[in-house]
């Protein structure tokens, strides 16, 4: 439409019966919101923009034939990143729901924890070092946090996604104290196709 900037893997012809992962970049203007594909038809969203993005974020994903989303990540709770979930929360069902975990007082943060409460959706505090289940062939790592920081932004949820030999790093936003952090525990597990440059591009 103009506005939505998409990023396909295809996979080498000698792979091409495992099918196509996309990752969709949605332009929420400041914000983020994140649509992954997999071949096997799993979805997951990473955050859904702000509160006036919510509609177009939910437009955007039945224009893709979404039905359901598997996986909901809230990267961290600030309102750039959560404000449109209730929109997505209503429009959509969802498997569960993945959280930073970092405690926020917000109107907006606990209208969207009530939200996920009163549907019942199982709701995950995300750890470096565990995986979040897509299908085989996907392989999603929770890359951070460690442990919550002191503010919510170094605190955020950090994905790295791998499909074959091509990987999407997503690092909400993440700062530098974050950075700092996943890099003492050896930059190669970070080494990655696309990088979604962190707290879009700031600190």
């Amino acid at each position: 439409d103009g506005k939505t900037r998409t990023i396909t893997i295809t996979l080498g012809d000698q792979e091409a019966s495992r099918g196509t992962l996309e990752v969709h970049f949605i332009d929420v203007g400041q914000g983020d919101a994140i649509l992954v594909k997999t071949p096997g038809g799993k979805v997951m969203l990473v955050d859904a923009g702000d509160s006036d993005a919510g509609p177009s974020v939910v437009q955007y994903l039945r224009g893709q034939g979404v039905e359901a989303i598997d996986v909901f990540v809230a990267t961290h709770p600030h309102a750039d990143h959560i404000g449109g979930a209730l929109d997505v929360l209503n429009a959509f069902p969802v498997g569960e729901v993945y959280d930073s975990g970092y405690p926020h007082t917000t109107k907006t943060y606990e209208n969207f924890l009530l939200a996920i409460d009163q549907k019942g959706i199982p709701y995950r505090l995300a750890h470096a070092g565990n995986h979040i289940d897509l299908g085989e062939d996907v392989h999603i790592d929770i890359l951070h946090p460690t442990e919550i920081l002191a503010d919510a932004n170094n605190s955020s949820i950090v994905l790295k996604i791998s499909y074959g030999e091509e990987a999407f790093l997503l690092t909400g936003d993440a700062e530098n104290e974050a950075e700092a952090l996943m890099l003492d525990r050896g930059a190669s597990v970070l080494d990655s196709t696309v990088l979604k440059v962190g707290h879009h591009g700031s600190a």
